[in-house]
């Protein structure tokens, strides 16, 4: 797996990345009330748009393939690290 966030403030933001296929998303928190939003877009001059919102029970998700994907985090506690992966 790839690590694609790993952050200890209230929010952040990882690099985007080119799935290439469908891929599945792993969350970990130290606290459980993080949101990690999963977003994409078709092009490089388009918007990021939400394609899902996990928390730290949720653990993983699949989503579909599409052109370019990162990961965000927001709600968290700054001190408490927050870490997601994808499989690609």
């Amino acid at each position: 797996m790839t690590e694609r966030l790993n952050v200890t403030t209230s929010t952040g933001e990882g690099a985007a990345f080119e799935p290439g296929g469908d891929f599945t998303v792993q969350v970990e928190a130290e606290y459980a009330g993080a949101l990690f939003d999963v977003l994409g877009r078709v092009d490089a001059a388009a918007s990021w748009l939400l394609l899902g919102t996990l928390q730290p029970a949720d653990r993983f998700a699949r989503f579909a393939d599409i052109p370019f994907a990162k990961i965000a985090v927001r709600e968290n506690i700054a001190g408490k690290s927050a870490k997601a992966w994808t499989s690609v």
